[in-house]
């Protein structure tokens, strides 16, 4: 979840916000069509390394 708080943000969005961290570390999503998956920034697995892919991007 990349998004900001922004200009006076709704007492829902703020809340949503909050709990970012809880989010990031244990929210699980479905790739659907793959059109907004950012593969080397993405988290995949859940594991010590930041559930990042860890292999070298190859142009």
């Amino acid at each position: 979840m990349e998004a900001k708080l922004g200009y006076q943000p709704s007492y829902a969005w703020r809340s949503i916000l909050s709990a970012k961290d809880v989010l990031d570390k244990g929210a699980r999503w479905r790739v659907g069509n793959g059109a907004s998956i950012k593969i080397w920034k993405d988290k995949w697995l859940p594991n010590q390394a930041g559930f990042k892919v860890w292999s070298p991007v190859k142009d």
